[in-house]
C-alpha cells in the first residue's frame, strides 16, 4: 500500500486526548536570545521544499536534503517548544 495517498494533514490532527475535557493544545517557539534564527530557518527551508515539490521537474536529491535539513531544525528546536492546553470556559 502506497502511503503517499493519504492525507497526513488528518493524520497529524489525530489526538488522543479529548479537546473538549483537557482543553486545545498550542505549541510555542521560545528562541533562545535575540539571534536565533532558527524559526525563520525551517520557514525558509519549508517554503523552499514547497516551491520544489510543487514544480513540474522534481530533483528527489534536493527534496532529501532539504527534508533532512528540516528535520533537523525541527529537532534542535524542540528543546525551545512549550505546549500548553488551554481549555474554553463555557
Amino acid at each position: 500500500m502506497n502511503l503517499k495517498i493519504y492525507n497526513y494533514n488528518k493524520i497529524g490532527q489525530f489526538h488522543l486526548i479529548d479537546k473538549g475535557i483537557f482543553g486545545e493544545e498550542i505549541q510555542y517557539y521560545v528562541s533562545k536570545n535575540s539571534e536565533d534564527e532558527s524559526f525563520k530557518l525551517l520557514n525558509d527551508s519549508i517554503d523552499e521544499l514547497s516551491i520544489i515539490l510543487g514544480s513540474y521537474k522534481k530533483d528527489w536529491d534536493v527534496i532529501k536534503i532539504k527534508k533532512n535539513r528540516i528535520k533537523t531544525l525541527r529537532k534542535k528546536m524542540s528543546e525551545n517548544i512549550v505546549q500548553i492546553r488551554l481549555k474554553k470556559i463555557r
